[in-house]
């Protein structure tokens, strides 16, 4: 009986979780500017944004997940988020790509 073929992992692939996976890790949080009018307004809650960390670490892409009613908030998460560090998701010790949720608590 043959083994399973090792699965291939290049330097900068997209993988999900699994086995030999370390996800990323946030290192420098996001830095979001609150739109005025939201401070205002004191709107608060969770903000989840799927984010792509890159085999860098860095938020190459941001899709939201939950968002609060003011959508003026959502935007400036979205925007927010790109500035975030990680520490980038590795497999079997090679840097690659990973989707990773990341909540942005919203307070006024």
């Amino acid at each position: 009986m043959l083994a399973p073929a090792k699965e291939e992992v290049k330097r900068g692939d997209l993988v999900g979780p699994g086995i030999g996976v370390v996800e990323p890790v946030l290192v420098t949080p996001p830095r979001v500017v609150y739109p005025a009018i939201a401070r205002q307004q004191r709107v608060g809650g969770k903000v989840v944004v799927l984010v792509l960390v890159d085999e860098n670490g860095n938020v190459t892409e941001a899709r939201l997940q939950q968002g609060v009613p003011q959508a003026a908030i959502n935007t400036a998460v979205l925007e927010g988020v790109k500035s975030a560090k990680f520490r980038a998701a590795t497999k079997n010790g090679l840097a690659v790509k990973m989707w990773r949720p990341l909540i942005v608590d919203v307070k006024p």
